[in-house]
């Protein structure tokens, strides 16, 4: 039988052991699937690109939304891209269960959110109709996560 390694404690969240190994318990070591880092890192990118898309239409494109009567338009994608975004966040967090609607509401974000934006600043009308297209992949994924059986 091995006996057990007596430690130190040095600060809370590190401890140094008799043979001298210093060791964080703190942030313990874990192999995080790439994959998960990358769905991570989009989402945040996405929150990123909501907020700054959101003040570039508050401010710097405001005139140009007003005159052609298209700042609620441009409001709509913002909250839509923003709510999609911290959902694509969290399904990053539970793993490869939810990895089908992770995709259909990041497909949603860049169709429903992309066409309303590139409306929003060319005044492009027609592109109107690929919107409900983004409206679908949202309601997609929604379903997916009332369907899939929970495997949390």
């Amino acid at each position: 039988l091995r006996k057990p390694q007596r430690s130190v404690s040095v600060r809370p969240d590190t401890q140094i052991s008799f043979d001298g190994a210093k060791r964080n318990y703190f942030f313990p070591p874990v192999a995080v699937p790439l994959w998960r880092v990358a769905m991570v890192r989009i989402a945040a990118g996405l929150w990123f690109l909501a907020v700054a898309l959101g003040a570039f239409g508050a401010h710097w494109l405001k005139p140009t939304l007003e005159t052609h009567g298209l700042t609620d338009v441009w409001n709509k994608a913002v909250l839509y891209h923003f709510i999609h975004a911290t959902a694509l966040f969290v399904l990053a967090l539970f793993g490869p269960t939810n990895r089908g609607a992770w995709w259909l509401l990041f497909a949603g974000i860049i169709i429903f959110g992309g066409s309303l934006y590139v409306m929003g600043v060319t005044n492009v009308r027609w592109l109107g109709a690929i919107t409900p297209i983004g409206g679908v992949c949202f309601l997609a994924g929604w379903a997916w996560l009332v369907i899939s059986p929970p495997k949390l």
